[in-house]
């Protein structure tokens, strides 16, 4: 998505116009998943032209966002060059001294006449807390780099090196980086050097410490201050926050870390923050679906005894107003009046709410933009099957719930004796425990009661587990190694098996195109899988994401490798190479190379629509008449390497050949259409190159991407899938290659390709496929084999059809989750990614998943609308495949686009913005077509008779009607009053309408 959208180009210029009239703070609070980062970057562009930003000659962008995943997905859409962005490592605050100083000599030397402008990506928990640590080694030898210089150091440096290294870090990492920093530090000049050291000098901070930094440097103290560190961050952060002058800050997500905005504490954290907000009154755009909680419920604000929703918006408009206090005091009464009016409604008094809801919405205009979906109807909730109670959930919670009192009496005799048990026990199990995850102990080693468990029975026999035959806390080493089927033992997990492997899904390694080229045979694989999709599971529960990747992989891998390789005597732990590397074995070079001739020879467009038959057998002749050119003999066998020099021959090189392989015209068919390398040549030759592209730029980067394709092949479970999917008889490259052709490789790639950048710039395509591909990964998984043995091991089970999504705890497993990301938003495997509701906001997973499972109910209707979120966004699966419906005669994604913009937003024009067709469908066209579209699916698995049924209906019907309290006090009990007194005609009076493009369609 690389322009911004009417009605996103409606709300940037809003944003300016809020900007030039002098209020500098603005929130833009779009609905989840309608392009903020794109509005964000239509800011940005305009922004330069704002009073005061070229004050000192380079347009500065801050970028703040909560880890750096949202950072690596969002700083390309925000329209500043790579080579201007700041890399993350160096985002730290205390070392903007020296990259402001290096990128001022370069953009300067650069754009010459040109306004030279950078964006600096900051996250909290690495640029703004600086509290108690050492910072990293970049950081401590930069700040060593400059310290060396001044003059109360030099001939001392040996005590500050040796202080800075700190004992973390080894001697040579340590030389390595003050050679490195210190070589910077000197190429920005000598006056920087001074300026720099004249500002620390004269720092607060700095000279608070000075002397036992002096101390310590002249050997009068021996023990090292390494609380100095800490101090001497702060000062450089603070003479960075002096130079930094940004003209545009940016904060994304910001309710992730609205800690920052309460600058009335006495944090550094807080105060470095309050610097950085009110240093030359920068313009700040926040940006957020959820700037603070939309919605409290009555059991969260008896629980916390306060009402969070209330005082989190009361907080931010304060925050927005911060620089207009008779702006704030207005607000402040219009909406006193407004809050009264709505807690007292009644129909005489109609009239004069909604004068006064005008009023509330006019002031709120002028500091907040916000733009919501049509009412489209894409999003439908789907039944889960087999969701009955079965046995095995009561046996789980039984024999758990018999365990745990076992432990109390083993625990209770301890205590008695010891006087102390080493931790805080639990003997009850809650019910939502059993209801989300079988084999509890294999998966809750975190939790409470399973520690308590551990705690009791280590290094001795578990009872229940030991005795009974029927037992359904822990998975079974034995079954697992051997193959054998693992009962799901929850109702949830076998309904979500029942619908992922219904149609052998487990046989796909990719999504079926969307835009499939042609017509395949209705009883393959592909074919009835047509509808399928990637699933986001949420769980409120941190055992499950765990439990599902483990346990939907085990079963994927079980029926793939059991169904291919049953007399081979597979075992899941095996040294055995069965199955795996076989493309190494002979095919893989030939399904690398990147053929000219042949992806010359079959053009899609040429033959759309046609049956996959019709198309092999006139590609055959074709290339079968090239061949009889050469009057080379027919030879009796089949090779991957002389087809390779058969095509080389057939691309004009002068090569020996003794003859021609069996079946060659026919297998050089099946490359033409769909061999790996051929499809990313044909990509790359529609694709813009880079400047610098020589004349293999092409043939080279689509052999690598190929390499990567090629590779899943390698795989047991995958060439299991590719043994029970294709005919026998065939090599096992020919049968890859007839995987690739069913599963219309070619129009995958296409689909893919214009997802990461409309197919447009091939640098960036061939980057984002390198970075596609995962690896399958392992869990130490607890089994009746070693469950509190003193000697056990226990078992590692493979993720590789599902993997979970860890929570980001201060930007740790960033590298793991951001690849994980990629490859979820990719065709390729995994195909199920489940996660808890934390920290998802801002992320994307909609590329390829249209089925959302909420695996636990949310508390609150807007974490369900932030989960859906992830999914219901810009091109998403379900938008894709029903414009594919309606306008697969097009060929091109941008070409079937286009045409729906044409055709469905001539149907209202008065109502539909450009969120037509590329977020919504138009309401005639669902109402027409209800049972031919495919929709966003919610999945719900719920047990029948619980009260989880009636929670869903309330969240269903609050979701609809919460936005009337935003805002408000005690809203569900305002809502409970507003359902009795006002109509749905009313209903709809009453919301704010804070969107520049319907408010600009009004004044027309």
């Amino acid at each position: 998505m690389s322009t911004a959208k009417d009605f996103q180009l409606a709300t940037a210029k809003r944003i300016i116009e809020i900007f030039k009239s002098g209020q500098k703070r603005v929130l833009l609070s779009d609905e989840v998943g309608l392009g903020k980062t794109i509005m964000a970057k239509t800011v940005v562009e305009m922004a330069k032209t704002l009073p005061g930003v070229e004050k000192d000659g380079i347009y500065r962008v801050v970028y703040v966002c909560s880890n750096q995943n949202i950072i690596q997905q969002n700083t390309r859409n925000l329209g500043i060059p790579q080579e201007d962005i700041m890399q993350m490592r160096e985002s730290r605050l205390s070392m903007q001294h020296l990259i402001l100083q290096e990128r001022k000599i370069q953009q300067e030397a650069r754009h010459g006449t040109d306004l030279p402008q950078q964006l600096i990506p900051l996250t909290p928990s690495t640029s703004f807390s600086i509290t108690g640590g050492a910072g990293n080694g970049a950081e401590r030898a930069l700040i060593f780099a400059i310290m060396k210089e001044m003059e109360e150091f030099q001939g001392k440096d040996t005590r500050l090196s040796s202080l800075l290294k700190t004992m973390y870090m080894g001697q040579k990492s340590w030389d390595d980086y003050i050679n490195y920093y210190s070589g910077r530090v000197k190429n920005c000049g000598s006056t920087y050097i001074k300026e720099i050291i004249n500002l620390l000098r004269a720092n607060k901070t700095f000279r608070e410490n000075k002397n036992a930094l002096v101390d310590y440097v002249a050997g009068n103290a021996n023990e090292m201050p390494f609380w100095l560190i800490n101090k001497l961050r702060i000062a450089f952060a603070q003479i960075s926050l002096n130079q930094l002058e940004p003209d545009l800050v940016i904060m994304d997500e910001f309710q992730r870390f609205s800690g920052l905005l309460n600058t009335s504490s006495d944090s550094e954290e807080s105060m470095i923050a309050h610097e950085f907000f009110t240093n030359e009154h920068p313009y700040i755009l926040l940006l957020s679906a959820t700037p603070y909680k939309p919605f409290t419920t009555l059991e969260e604000l008896n629980e916390a005894n306060c009402d969070e929703q209330y005082e989190d918006f009361l907080k931010l408009m304060r925050f927005l107003f911060k620089e207009d206090k008779a702006g704030a005091d207005s607000f402040h009464t219009v909406w006193e009046d407004y809050s009264n009016k709505l807690s007292h409604i009644s129909s005489e008094a109609f009239d004069a709410l909604i004068i006064s809801k005008q009023k509330a919405e006019e002031k709120m205009y002028s500091v907040i933009c916000r733009t919501e979906r049509y009412s489209e109807g894409l999003i439908k909730t789907m039944p889960l099957d087999k969701m009955a109670i079965t046995g095995d959930d009561i046996l789980a919670y039984c024999q758990m719930q018999k365990l745990l009192q076992k432990a109390k009496a083993v625990l209770d005799r301890r205590k008695n004796k010891d006087g102390n048990i080493g931790i805080n026990p639990s003997y009850n199990i809650p019910i939502e425990y059993v209801k989300s995850s079988p084999y509890l102990l294999s998966f809750m080693q975190k939790y409470q009661e399973g520690k308590t468990v551990e705690a009791a029975f280590k290094g001795n026999d578990v009872p229940i587990v030991k005795n009974s035959r029927i037992q359904r806390l822990l998975l079974k080493g034995g079954q697992i190694y051997n193959y054998k089927l693992i009962e799901p033992a929850n109702a949830k997990l076998s309904a979500i098996e029942e619908m992922l492997f219904k149609n052998h899904a487990e046989r796909l390694l990719w999504v079926p195109a969307s835009h499939p080229y042609y017509i395949i045979p209705q009883n393959h694989v592909f074919a009835q899988n047509k509808d399928f999709s990637k699933v986001l599971v949420f769980s409120a529960w941190e055992m499950v994401p765990r439990m599902l990747a483990v346990m939907l992989s085990y079963e994927s891998e079980r029926r793939n490798v059991v169904g291919a390789y049953k007399d081979d005597g597979i075992t899941y732990i095996t040294k055995r190479k069965v199955g795996m590397n076989r493309m190494q074995e002979e095919g893989g070079n030939l399904l690398e190379y990147p053929s000219v001739y042949l992806a010359d020879l079959y053009d899609y467009r040429e033959y759309f629509g046609q049956n996959i038959d019709s198309i092999i057998n006139d590609l055959q002749n074709k290339i079968q008449a090239d061949i009889n050119k050469f009057g080379l003999p027919i030879l009796n066998i089949t090779s991957a390497d002389l087809l390779l020099l058969l095509i080389k021959r057939l691309e004009g090189e002068d090569l020996e050949m003794r003859g021609i392989p069996q079946r060659a015209a026919r297998t050089l068919a099946f490359m033409a259409i769909a061999s790996p390398a051929v499809c990313m040549l044909r990509i790359l030759k529609n694709s813009e190159k880079p400047e610098n592209a020589d004349a293999y730029y092409e043939t080279t980067n689509a052999k690598d991407v190929a390499e990567s394709i090629v590779a899943l092949f390698n795989r047991r479970e995958n060439s299991a899938a590719v043994e029970l999917s294709t005919p026998k008889g065939l090599k096992y490259y020919e049968q890859v290659l007839h995987y690739c052709v069913m599963g219309n490789l070619q129009s995958v790639l296409d689909e893919y390709c214009h997802m990461i950048d409309e197919g447009k710039h091939a640098d960036y395509i061939v980057d984002k496929l390198n970075a596609t591909f995962i690896s399958a990964t392992s869990y130490q998984i607890e089994t009746t084999d070693s469950y509190c043995k003193e000697e056990g091991k226990s078992m590692p089970m493979r993720r590789s059809f599902a993997f979970d999504y860890a929570k980001v705890v201060q930007d740790k497993n960033i590298k793991h989750n951001g690849t994980l990301q990629q490859a979820f938003n990719s065709p390729f495997r995994p195909f199920v990614l489940a996660t808890t509701s934390i920290g998802q906001e801002g992320l994307d997973f909609h590329w390829y998943t249209r089925k959302i499972v909420h695996w636990n109910l949310p508390s609150n209707p807007v974490d369900m609308e932030q989960r859906e979120g992830r999914i219901n966004r810009y091109k998403c699966l379900a938008i894709r495949r029903n414009i594919a419906k309606f306008f697969g005669g097009k060929y091109s994604w941008e070409e079937m686009f286009t045409e729906a913009d044409k055709q469905w937003r001539i149907l209202s024009p008065s109502e539909y913005s450009e969120m037509v067709p590329y977020w919504c469908l138009p309401k005639e066209i669902i109402k027409e077509h209800v049972n031919e579209l495919e929709y966003i699916e919610r999945l719900v698995p719920l047990y029948p008779m619980s009260n989880d049924e009636i929670r869903y209906k309330h969240l269903i019907d609050v979701l609809s009607l919460y936005r009337l309290t935003m805002g408000q006090p005690r809203q569900e009990e305002l809502l409970q009053l507003l359902e009795g007194k006002v109509t749905k005609e009313q209903m709809k009076e009453l919301l704010f309408d804070l969107s520049p493009f319907n408010r600009n369609k009004k004044r027309i």
